[in-house]
């Protein structure tokens, strides 16, 4: 039985996509942070 949200599959998933996504963006210069917080969708 999942007692809290964290202990859910699909939230575990989500968190390990997060962390990766921030590895990656991590080195990228700060300026890069902005174009993509603005891109258009």
């Amino acid at each position: 039985m999942i007692n809290d949200f964290t202990e859910m599959p699909v939230w575990q998933k989500a968190m390990d996509i997060a962390e990766k996504c921030f590895n990656i963006s991590e080195p990228l210069p700060r300026k890069e942070d902005l174009q993509k917080v603005f891109q258009p969708i």
